[in-house]
Order: structure tokens, then sequence, then C-alpha cells
């Protein structure tokens, strides 16, 4: 079955209009800017929020469509929900809160706790079924947490930020194992990813939300080929810029900063460029590269084998080098680079 939504739904400043469709057999992402509508939007497929317009639905069932006046509560919706924190009930057992869901529809004790005992099992729980929350690390009790939402055996499966509370040793691999229970589901499933690490692991498709309006959408290889803004760009790591083009030349916005590019186009555009593309100067270059500025390390920041370099000059960049380049140049904050990049390394998009 497929999860549909197409609704709106004021609350307060926000002003949240989405369409979005997740197939029965599909995990998407959903990533966005802080105050984006993501806990929202997921809030209004969880039930917890009903919209003021339009519908929601899931296969044949309509959860939600105020015009018709039916709204389907969380309970019977048959959703399996798993937050940011964990939210466990810490005076039961983690056997008990797994066994809770299972429970609340019905089924005897028994079968309950024996449907918690193998869900532990195969959320990779290996810890005595007496444990308390109290003594789980974060890790231990996000595993715990999805056991309890598979346990009640749902129709589709939402999870908001599920990585957020998991220190960084234990993040990878909850990170490869969240992806192989999101893969064995038999339904939708829609996550609210923090990064794009966690949203190109976890989701075949990333949809983007910015200001309550869905404004991309594609895998994580699509995105970066054509970011539709800046936050897409931070998002797959690349540097976007909004200007307007006459030719081969682009007047950032905000500015007085000229690109030149290797592109033709004319109105209003993005402009993306990989930080590798990048070339730092101790002083100004001779030679072929057509754009060539000076700058100011504003940060030096360690990313695996390269370090990203974020300079402030006439168009705000990040670069990045190698470590060895680092040392050599002498970058740390405050200090002064020439900057140069080839026509040919801009990706131009009309806007």
């Amino acid at each position: 079955m497929t999860l549909t939504a197409d609704f709106a739904l004021r609350r307060g400043a926000l002003d949240l209009r989405v369409r979005l469709c997740v197939g029965a057999d599909e995990t998407v992402a959903l990533v966005g800017p802080n105050g984006a509508g993501k806990s929202t939007c997921l809030g209004v497929l969880a039930g917890a929020l009903a919209i003021d317009a339009g519908r929601v639905a899931c296969g044949d069932a309509i959860w939600d469509e105020p015009s018709t006046g039916r709204f389907v509560p969380p309970e019977a919706r048959g959703v399996g929900v798993v937050f940011q924190e964990p939210l466990l009930f810490e005076h039961l057992s983690i056997e008990g809160n797994v066994a809770f869901g299972p429970r609340a529809l019905g089924v005897p004790r028994g079968e309950a706790r024996a449907r918690a005992r193998a869900w532990l099992e195969r959320t990779g729980v290996t810890l005595d079924p007496r444990t308390r929350p109290a003594a789980l690390s974060g890790g231990q009790a996000q595993r715990v947490t999805l056991a309890r939402a598979l346990a009640r055996e749902p129709r589709a499966l939402l999870l908001d930020e599920p990585l957020s509370a998991v220190d960084a040793s234990g993040k990878d691999a909850l990170r490869r194992e969240l992806a192989v229970h999101l893969r064995a589901f038999d339904g939708p499933r829609l996550v609210v990813a923090h990064d794009a690490a966690d949203a190109a692991a976890l989701a075949d498709r990333i949809v983007v939300l910015e200001a309550g309006r869905v404004v991309q959408e594609g895998t994580l290889a699509e995105l970066a080929a054509r970011p539709g803004s800046r936050y897409v760009g931070d998002l797959v790591g690349l540097n976007v810029f909004a200007g307007v083009a006459d030719g081969r030349r682009v007047r950032v916005a905000g500015g007085d900063a000229v690109l030149v590019v290797a592109t033709d186009a004319r109105g209003e555009v993005l402009v993306a460029l990989h930080p590798r593309a990048v070339s730092l100067f101790p002083q100004r270059p001779a030679g072929s590269p057509r754009n060539v500025w000076s700058a100011v390390v504003a940060a030096v920041e360690p990313s695996l084998d390269r370090v990203r370099v974020r300079l402030d000059g006439p168009v705000p960049v990040v670069a990045e080098v190698t470590p060895g380049a680092v040392d050599e140049l002498g970058l740390a904050g405050g200090a002064r680079v020439w900057v140069a990049i080839k026509a040919t390394e801009f990706v131009v998009t009309p806007r």
C-alpha cells in the first residue's frame, strides 16, 4: 500500500503545504532546515495533528480528510513511530515496553511477551529482557524503541531523526542495522533525517522540505547534480550561489561579485561548485583561472581524509584540501589566501 499526503496545515508561523507519496516498498527521507516543518509533517501522518485541508491516506484507507469529516485517530491507523528520544516507559522492563503495543491491540499476555522477545532479538538487543530503560545506552534504547514499533505489526513506519540521540561511536553500526530493518519492513517507511549521511544510508529517495514546502526530491546523486537551493547544496556538501546570469557572467545575489562560468545563460540561476574545485594559493596565481579573489580563512574543519576550509571574501566559499595543504598554506582562522576557480567547474541551473 502507498502512503499519500496532500494537505495544508497552519500552526503559528508555520504554513505547511505538502504533497508527499511513499511507495509500498520504499523508504523516503524527509530532510530540511530547522523549522521547515519536518516533525509537524510526521505528526500529521501519525495522527497527532489534524490537517486544515486536503487528504492523508494509506492505501484505500483515508486517515484525514476535513471536507468529509473523516479523521482516524493515531491508535487506529496502525502506524509504528520511532521518535528522536526513545520515550520508553521507565516503570516497565524492555520486554514490557515492546509487549505494550501488542497487548494494547488485544494480543494475549503470553503471546505478546513472546513477540516482544523475538523482536528484541531481531533488532540486536541481547540484554536481559527484564532490564529497565534507565540502564540502556542511547543506541540500545533506540533498538528497543524500534522493536516496540515493529511489534505492533504496523501498516507504515515513521521515524523522526532516529539516530540523533545516539553517540558517534554507536551511530554507524545502528545506521547499518536500521537500514536492514527498513528494507525488510513490508510497507511504506518515512524517515526524518538530520544529514546527508543518514538520508543516503537509509532511504531510496530524499524529499527536501523548506519553509513548509517540498522544494526538491530525488536520490542523493540527483540532488548533488542539480541542487535547487543553498540548503540542498550544504546538504550534499556543495557550494551553491544564487545570482543573475548575463551570458557567461553571473552576478551573485546580495553583492557586487561576478562569477565567470562556461555556460551561457540568462536570468535568475543557481550556480553549484564542488569544494574540491576551489584552489587556494599563498599569492595571487597566474594562468588560466577566470575567477580569482583574496579571502580570509573563517574556519578549518577536518572531514575524513580531507579538510573543509570556510573562506570569507567577495563570494563566501568552502574549499576542500588535503591535510598537507593546510600546513603548507598555513591555513588557520584569520589567515589570508587567494582563491582561484576555473569557469568550467561551475554548474549553472536556471531557477
